[in-house]
């Protein structure tokens, strides 16, 4: 009998053992985004990259190094000048060397990203590739069928999915992250989806230690909410977001405000959010503390449906 209990504990041991796996402190690389003009001769990066920014400020302490890289501007030639232009990138990427790299991608630009990540694959064999944005939330298992090179699809927010990623890299805990899709030997895994962040005050405040090198720009984007709870047939936000609204607290958008002006000379911001003005009353809450805030001649724009306009809301 000793010698079965003694199997018994060992297995046990094991067992606790992997299911106790800490994961390792990866340098991470986050990619900003690029597109391509109507014309396509020349291939422009995203205005600023506030979500990329969110995500280093929510990952930091646990990476060895973090490393953030915004291609620069280039006119091209057309489709083999393009094609280079990506590829170059896909090289600059791999430089950094890094153990996991991340990216974003809208439906309009989601062509252009592929190829990058592509051409990154074979420089960089043993790095994981995670890709997240809105044209994956839509079809995250779709898209990890059809394109080996990427190995994680991160759905919806991503604040505390990547984070959690991070956390797990180097161990066996991948499937206890939420949110995601990923691939384990040769199966396709989607975890349990992630609850929406009910209050937006709680992301991490962006972080701009590589600010000036990612760009020299005085106009930048600021997330102020997420959501609208219009259901146009033309539109994937309410697929995303569920037609759920929300808006950031006055003060934390002022906050944030001044945290920009800290660090760069801030002459315009964009708000970033779906329909911003379609709820009047926090509407207006965030115009009489944006003018209260003592914020020089920063000017401020944002998008907002036209049903959601009146003559106040304007003035």
């Amino acid at each position: 009998h000793a010698l079965p209990r003694m199997v018994r504990e060992l297995i046990q041991l094991e067992n606790a053992s992997a299911g106790s796996s800490v994961g390792l402190k990866p340098t991470v690389c986050l990619a900003n985004e690029v597109f391509v003009t109507d014309s396509g001769r020349e291939v422009v990066s995203s205005i600023f990259p506030t979500g990329l920014l969110v995500l280093a400020a929510s990952v930091r302490d646990l990476c060895k190094d973090l490393r953030l890289h915004d291609p620069s501007p280039l006119r091209v030639n057309g489709p083999e000048g393009l094609g280079n232009y990506l590829d170059n990138y896909a090289e600059q990427l791999a430089a950094h060397k890094a153990d996991v790299y991340g990216f974003t991608a809208m439906c309009r630009n989601f062509p252009y990203m592929l190829r990058v990540m592509r051409a990154l694959r074979p420089m960089v064999p043993e790095a994981q590739i995670v890709l997240g944005g809105p044209h994956v939330t839509l079809m995250p298992s779709e898209v990890l069928g059809a394109f080996p090179y990427i190995d994680v699809v991160a759905v919806g927010e991503g604040e505390h999915t990547f984070r959690e990623l991070i956390a797990a890299y180097g161990s066996d805990q991948l499937a206890s992250v939420k949110g995601i899709v990923f691939r384990r030997r040769g199966n396709i895994i989607a975890t349990p989806s992630r609850e929406m962040m009910r209050e937006l005050d709680d992301c991490p405040v962006p972080d701009f230690s590589d600010l000036p090198r990612l760009s020299g720009s005085s106009v930048f984007s600021l997330e102020v909410g997420r959501g609208c709870p219009k259901k146009c047939t033309f539109c994937s936000t309410a697929v995303a977001w569920g037609r759920q609204y929300r808006l950031k607290s006055p003060a934390r958008i002022v906050q944030e405000i001044q945290h920009f002006r800290s660090h760069a000379a801030v002459k315009c911001i964009r708000f970033d959010h779906d329909n911003l003005a379609v709820d009047r009353k926090k509407f207006s809450e965030l115009v009489e503390a944006l003018e209260a805030a003592d914020l020089g001649d920063v000017v401020w724009n944002c998008a907002a449906s036209v049903d959601a306009l009146d003559a106040k809301i304007i003035h």
